[in-house]
This record gives C-alpha cells, structure tokens and sequence, in this order.
C-alpha cells in the first residue's frame, strides 16, 4: 500500500485538487490533509473516529467523503464550511441513529442536517432527548444476534439468557477464577467467560455484575461487544463478540513476526483513543495491560472490564487496590487515593512494552518491582524512538498530576 504521506506530498507538488484516501487503514485524518488546497477529499473504507475542528481549514473543499468510518461525532465547524457541497457520512455509527437518513447530504438541505447531527453528537445538551426518540437502525447483514444485542445496548439493557443457550467449544484462555472459550450464541461466533470458582461469594457476583454493568454502559469501536449474560449462580457467564486475532501480548511476545513502526503507532493511538472514551465517560478501567488488548487485523479491542470503574466509585470497598503489578502505578502501591492516574501509568508501561517489545520488569520478584517503581527507576529505553520515550517516562511519573491526559497523549502520537 502506497504510504499516505507520500500521497500527499505528491498531490501538495502538483496542485491535484483531488485526493482519495479511501481504504487505507487510517484511524484519524492525517495533519498535513488541512495544508492542502482541496475541492473532493474522499475518506471512505477507514476507520476513523471523529473529526477534528480544524477540518475547517479546508476552505475550498465541496465533496467531502466519509463514509463506512467509525464516526459517532461531528464538530460544529462543519457548519461553517463555505464552500462544502456534499457530504457522505454513510454507514457511521453516528447516522445509525436515524432510519430515515441514507447518509449522503447535499445543499441546500446539507446544512440543517449538519445541524441536527451534531445536537446529536456526544456531548451535546441534546443527546439524551434525541437518544430516547430514535430507534438505531442496523445493517441487514449482521446476526439477528449481534443487532439485539446492539439494540440493548444502546439503551444500557442486557441480554440475560439461560446458559444452556451458549454451545461451548474449545478453550482459548484461563484467568485466576476464569475460563474463556470459543462458542456459539444464535449462530454467531462467540467468546464465553465462564466463573469455576466454586466458591461463590459475594465479592465474586458483585466483580461479574460490575464487568457486564460496565460492557453494556461503554460503546466503542475498540471495546469488545457484549452479547449476553448467565448470572444465575453457579452458571455464571458473559459472553462477548469473539475476537480472531488473539491478545496483544501474544502478538508482541510469543510470535516472531516482524512489526513495523506504523503498526506499533495505530494500536498505540487506538488503546489512547480507546482510554481517552473512558475517561471522558467517567470510568477508570484499572488492569491496563497488553494480555487486555485483543487483536482483529489491525483493530485493537479492549476487554476484561472486572476491574473497571466509575471515578466517583474509588477508593472505596475491597477493589481499592487492584491490579496487575507490572502496570500499576506508585500510589497503588502506597495505598493513597487515586483516580484515572493509575490508567495513564498503565498505559504508559504498555506504550513501552509496544515498542520495545519486551515485558517490563521481566523475571523480577513482586517485590522488586514494587521498589522500582516507589523510586520512579525509568524503563530503559532499548529501541524506543526518543519521543515514545518521554512520552513514557511522562506517564510513567511518579507524581500523579505531572501525567499527560489522555487528551494529550492522543494529540502527542497524531503529530510525531
């Protein structure tokens, strides 16, 4: 695939008012787009996100492309594009919410649609009303499965069932109190947790209902989709779309496939945007780690959300302090209060471990590495490009409030 950048630079040399970057992978729009002067800019077959207010340093464009993304919002600086004559938002979860919008506008009705599409935005004062008046259409090729499921989910409900609707086939992986195996659900290919802890405690049900409460709460492209659940004791299960590609950790640390700095750079800016969600919903995820991250191509989904929680829900009860040591930031350890910090720590030993392409702290003792990290002792820093590095020691701090946010990490890895 021919490198985007060198795309650019080619249409910038020959004034090309044209530019097609369809189906090339991208999770975001490229900086050096908005230098250009351009009329048709066709970004379909993506899977970008969101658009930046500054697409209205585009002011000369008219076509504008942005169909079969993952788009959920728009800015309101798309109303005041002046020369904008079509746009084409197509097969976006954002246009989903209308049965009655095909997803391609044109002028004169352009603009009042824009209006009403970014009421709709998240975020928007308008948002919660809108949501309760429309029913989301789904694509007729997906399962009658996955469109229920979706359907539920859109207004926080879930898809209780017995468990013998789950048909169980082989393991793929086992936790501390959890197997997960592949299976079917309705005829859809599945993922099933299942509980064999014997013991069933109270604190057991309340880490099941707090996983399934935060699956069905959080909708997001890099999110695993919850698809239904078994709470009656001792059938215990939730099951989850089933993700072909593995975990991450797998990828980085039991393959010897070669990763190309790119690839490091898009899974690194998806797990962030992925974050920069939850954080901006209110919610800590708190188990940051690359065993967490589930691959399908080049699209990462995060999972495991036992841990998970509201901000206004920490440092309370017998989850104060949890976590996986590798990941986990010093005030953990020092048992103070804490808030979305510990993510950015996480993330920060992960960001590491994606381009060194080791484990952190590898064969050192809990205790060990619980002394590294109280003395703020850095990573090393192997072969990681020199702002990754930063960026890591930055997240990495000790003190809680010299972290980056979300926010800005995200804005760091689009503009290396």
């Amino acid at each position: 695939m021919e490198d985007i950048q060198l795309i650019v630079r080619r249409i910038k040399r020959s004034g090309e008012p044209r530019l097609n970057l369809s189906a090339k992978q991208m999770i975001s729009i490229p900086p050096e787009i908005y230098q250009l002067k351009l009329v048709h800019l066709d970004l379909s077959y993506n899977k970008i996100t969101s658009i930046e207010p500054r697409i209205f340093q585009l002011t000369t464009l008219q076509e504008l492309d942005l169909s079969n993304n993952c788009i959920e919002q728009i800015p309101e600086e798309l109303l005041n594009m002046p020369n904008l004559q079509s746009l084409n938002l197509s097969n976006n979860p954002l246009i989903s919410k209308f049965q009655t919008l095909n997803g391609h506008f044109h002028q004169p009705q352009l603009n009042q649609i824009l209006q009403k599409l970014f009421q709709i935005s998240p975020g928007s004062n308008q948002q919660q009303k809108q949501e309760q008046q429309i029913v989301p259409e789904r694509p007729k090729t997906q399962s009658r499965a996955i469109r229920q499921i979706q359907e539920l989910q859109h207004t926080n409900h879930v898809l209780e069932v017995d468990s013998n609707e789950f048909e169980v086939q082989e393991i793929i992986s086992q936790g501390g109190f959890s197997i997960v195996h592949r299976g079917y659900f309705r005829g859809t290919e599945i993922a099933i947790k299942k509980i064999f802890n014997p013991n069933i405690t109270q604190q057991l049900l309340d880490e099941i209902n707090n996983e399934i409460e935060m699956l069905s709460l959080l909708r997001h492209p890099n999110i695993v989709l919850l698809m239904a659940c078994c709470t009656k004791p001792p059938n215990l299960v939730i099951a989850t779309e089933f993700i072909q590609g593995g975990s991450l950790y797998h990828l980085l640390h039991k393959t010897n496939h070669q990763i190309s700095d790119q690839f490091k750079y898009t899974i690194a800016i998806q797990i962030a945007r992925t974050l920069q969600y939850m954080h901006q919903a209110g919610v800590v995820h708190r188990d940051i780690k690359s065993h967490n991250i589930l691959l399908q191509g080049q699209t990462v989904k995060l999972c495991d959300f036992g841990l998970t929680k509201r901000c206004s829900e920490l440092n309370q009860g017998y989850q104060q302090f949890s976590g996986t040591p590798t990941y986990m930031a010093p005030e953990l350890f020092a048992k103070r209060a804490y808030d979305k910090g510990v993510d950015l720590f996480a993330y920060g030993t992960l960001l590491w471990e994606i381009f060194a392409r080791e484990v952190p702290w590898d064969c050192l003792e809990m205790q060990e590495i619980v002394q590294k990290t109280m003395k703020n002792e850095q990573l090393p820093a192997r072969n990681v490009p020199k702002n990754i590095m930063q960026l890591v020691n930055e997240l990495r701090s000790k003190e809680e409030t010299k972290r980056p946010s979300m926010d800005v990490v995200v804005k760091q890895l689009l503009s290396r």
